[in-house]
């Protein structure tokens, strides 16, 4: 497949967009580029959902421990890594794959791309992978069961400003925001205009390191396509209601440029470009009528 073969022998980060259990997506992809003879280094959003960390919203880098400065917004985060006394989940992944870049969202789109520009750098990253869990990164911003938009479109804004950057959708609907029908459509729209990249599955080796590391961290959506790796099929609910489909399906990782979904598909993540904190970013995504993953953990935070 042409997007990794231009990455052999190359260092990429490929990095869980949602925080939270998203890095669990990212195995299948960071597996097939080591096999592809690629360096891989594993990163994160810090942002555990209110269940681990009852604070709303995303973590700042000044508020963690165990930790490794690179940039004003990312950090080496090491095994034991915590926020008031809370073992954040970018931690306990930390302890199964090594140290992970963690990436505080706090400064909108504008402060992960000045960081995110600066590590690449020093680091001597050739091609950063974001990987989203479900597909709500690719939403347009007007499908009724959209409820975390805030963090996947700051980074899938960010993903666009970046060189040599694409997005993996892992988990076709395994969070149980958008409908088959709406994946399918949003899909067919970004390859329309020219932005699908390709596609990987999952073979035993990949499901054995998935179950490793979900076995320590809390996560969903990562695990919808580990079930069905193992031969679930049909439909379930997760959290907050939501009617998730087992299938094989979910076991691919489909790669999209996200220039094309940011110009085409993504109006949340169009409208982020040029956020600078993310009460910034979340009041412009209030404009489109839509009420965020921040909303939700300060309205649970205040019962």
């Amino acid at each position: 497949m042409r997007i990794m073969d231009k990455w052999d022998g190359k260092r990429v980060l490929v990095i869980g967009i949602g925080g939270g259990g998203d890095i669990a997506s990212t195995l299948p992809t960071a597996t097939f580029l080591e096999r592809m003879g690629a360096e891989v280094i594993f990163g994160s959003v810090i942002w555990d959902r209110y269940v681990i960390d009852p604070k709303p919203g995303p973590r700042a880098l000044e508020e963690l421990q165990e930790i490794e400065r690179i940039t004003e917004r990312t950090a080496w985060i090491l095994p034991g890594c915590h926020a008031d006394g809370i073992h954040l989940t970018v931690g306990k992944a930390a302890e199964v794959l090594g140290r992970i870049l963690g990436l505080d969202i706090t400064a909108g789109v504008f402060g992960v791309v000045r960081s995110l520009r600066e590590t690449l750098e020093i680091l001597e990253i050739d091609a950063v992978i974001g990987i989203d869990a479900g597909g709500d990164a690719i939403a347009t911003g007007y499908e009724s069961g959209l409820c975390s938009p805030l963090c996947d479109s700051i980074m899938v804004s960010s993903l666009a400003q970046l060189p040599s950057s694409a997005l993996g959708v892992f988990g076709f609907g395994s969070d149980g925001e958008l409908r088959k029908e709406e994946l399918l459509r949003n899909m067919s729209l970004i390859s329309a205009h020219g932005g699908y990249l390709g596609a990987i599955g999952m073979d035993e080796e990949i499901a054995s390191r998935m179950e490793r590391l979900i076995n320590r961290i809390s996560t969903e959506a990562s695990a919808v396509p580990l079930k069905s790796f193992h031969g679930k099929l049909g439909w379930s609910t997760i959290r907050k209601g939501r009617h998730v489909e087992f299938s094989l399906l979910t076991t691919v990782t489909f790669f999209f440029d996200p220039r094309v979904i940011v110009e085409h598909v993504n109006e949340i993540a169009r409208a982020l470009g040029d956020t600078s904190s993310i009460e910034e970013a979340n009041e412009r995504v209030h404009s489109f009528g839509v009420f965020t993953e921040l909303d939700y953990e300060r309205m649970v935070s205040d019962l």
